[in-house]
């Protein structure tokens, strides 16, 4: 790990940032170093391949020619659609290194949404692993879309030594577009700055914990970009799968024993729906979840495993550290720690990081105070710069400095913050508002059957709930759905129309969202 004296002066480097990290923590730390920092999982044998920040960096180099000889220039856009793989991060660091704009689209979006993507991001290429070659020839020809495009096996026949310098950025250079999930229709292209993108990890490099990581975060997120920064940064090792699947997860924490473990809240949800034995968690310290806010029936499983250290001594339990955020954002806005002594759940995803400014705004653009729920707004230099190509959505996401992130929040008396909805799920009955995630927790929490659930209200003003149950439910549905009821009146909330029994793994997105656009037109 390296030390806080020569992290500061690190830090102190005004030109360090996104673009340009690697070469930089090189230079400090890894010169002539074979340390290896990174390690990756072979999906089907399990296998590790190790590497060394010199390797990354040479790796990075060769594909960075690759890109010279295809006559990639500075500022020119290259789109990205892998399978989820190490590729993303390799061809971040090459184009990069040339002063090109990689834009990393999740290789899970079907063909439909990513032509209909590139219309709006324009790029200059288009570089795909060469199973999607035949696909995207096929759909491209169709619509009559014209973009160069070039498969990664073309671009290694094309690698050549060199030793050009690297690019320099300033700080408001675009080194990164990324996209939403696109939960609400076609994913927005996200503008990510050298300087926007290393801010949260320039704030937090030195209050991170753990020193060996297994990452199960997307490759094309800004997050798992976010985390390798910050990880070599503060020279931790990281071991990434690729694989995402409870078995893999599983096999891969008892052979790696990682003290810290950082995923999506959906990995963890696939994780908790199967009796899981502590001996092979005994490693574990600290759960990370990144993105949405994570449910309190899955955090009380998962840190009942692992240990954590209290007093000098090693106790049982491990943390849970609940980090919202959302792809608009390079790093998380809000953290909640829970532990195996903490009883801070209820939706609460606790206190925005201290380089963070929030505020709570109603419909009209007034300013909330405590316990009234309206639109969350941030302002951070970790902020986007806006929505690639697209002004006018930039501008609307915009209040009084700050930038609206579609969330749904109040917060109490000690400015602890309580997560309800997004914006588009809330649910307006007889003139009253009612928030679907809200309602989601407490089913989970005190209907100890349900395993996941999902509210929507229908066009003919019926509350309708998507409900997994746990494997060992004896109840019947008409039992579950007279109990759900019974707790609605309590909450003084409207009764279900009706339960359907399904999984919480259908009608998801490609980073794990619940789609409940799909699920208001399934039930309409």
């Amino acid at each position: 790990m390296i030390d806080e004296l020569h992290l500061d002066e690190l830090l102190n480097d005004k030109h360090l940032g996104a673009g340009n990290f690697i070469h930089k923590i090189h230079e400090k730390f890894y010169q002539g170093s074979d340390k290896k920092i990174l390690s990756l999982i072979d999906n089907e044998a399990c296998k590790k391949q190790d590497f060394s920040i010199q390797e990354i960096i040479e790796t990075a180099r060769r594909i960075a020619s690759s890109y010279e000889q295809t006559g990639v220039k500075p500022k020119e856009v290259v789109s990205l659609y892998f399978q989820d793989s190490i590729d993303y991060f390799l061809h971040f660091l090459a184009l990069n290194s040339l002063g090109a704009i990689p834009a990393l689209i999740n290789g899970e979006l079907n063909t439909d949404i990513l032509l209909k993507f590139l219309h709006s991001v324009r790029p200059n290429h288009l570089v795909i692993t060469p199973e999607k070659e035949a696909e995207i020839t096929q759909v491209f020809a169709q619509a009559n879309y014209r973009l160069p495009v070039h498969t990664i096996d073309a671009l290694k026949t094309r690698q050549q030594a060199t030793s050009r310098p690297f690019y320099s950025h300033e700080p408001q250079d675009v080194i990164m577009i990324g996209h939403t999930s696109g939960t609400t229709g076609i994913p927005k292209a996200v503008i990510f700055t050298h300087e926007s993108m290393f801010h949260g990890v320039r704030s937090q490099v030195k209050k991170q914990k753990g020193d060996n990581i297994l990452s199960i975060l997307p490759h094309s997120h800004g997050a798992s970009i976010s985390l390798l920064m910050l990880s070599f940064t503060r020279g931790a090792h990281v071991t990434i799968l690729s694989k995402k699947d409870p078995a893999t997860i599983i096999r891969a924490v008892r052979e790696t024993r990682p003290n810290v473990v950082i995923a999506f809240p959906k990995v963890y949800v696939d994780l908790c729906r199967h009796t899981l034995d502590k001996s092979d968690f005994q490693s574990v310290s600290y759960w990370i979840a990144t993105g949405d806010a994570s449910h309190e029936k899955h955090i009380r499983k998962l840190i009942s495993l692992g240990h954590h250290e209290r007093d000098g001594q090693t106790v049982p339990g491990s943390f849970f550290v609940d980090n919202l955020g959302s792809s608009e954002f390079a790093f998380a806005i809000f953290r909640n720690v829970h532990s195996p002594q903490s009883d801070n759940y209820k939706r609460c995803i606790g206190k925005p990081f201290p380089w963070v400014d929030v505020a709570v705004f109603n419909e009209q653009g007034q300013y909330l105070q405590e316990n009234s729920v309206g639109r969350l707004a941030v302002k951070s230099k970790s902020v986007t710069q806006g929505y690639w190509n697209n002004h006018s959505l930039t501008e609307m996401n915009k209040i009084d400095g700050y930038w609206l992130t579609g969330d749904l929040v109040y917060f109490d008396e000690k400015r602890n913050f309580y997560h309800v909805d997004r914006t588009n799920d809330s649910l307006s009955f007889n003139n009253v508002e009612i928030y679907s995630c809200q309602i989601e927790e407490a089913i989970m929490a005190e209907i100890n059957e349900v395993f996941e659930a999902t509210v929507i209200m229908t066009d003919n003003n019926e509350l309708v709930a998507y409900i997994e149950l746990l494997n060992s439910c004896a109840a019947s549905k008409d039992e579950i759905t007279e109990r759900v009821n019974q707790l609605m009146r309590q909450k003084n909330w409207p009764a279900l129309s009706t339960i359907e029994l399904q999984s919480a793994n259908e009608f998801i997105g490609v980073t794990g969202k619940k789609l409940k656009r799909q699920l208001r037109e399934l039930a309409h």
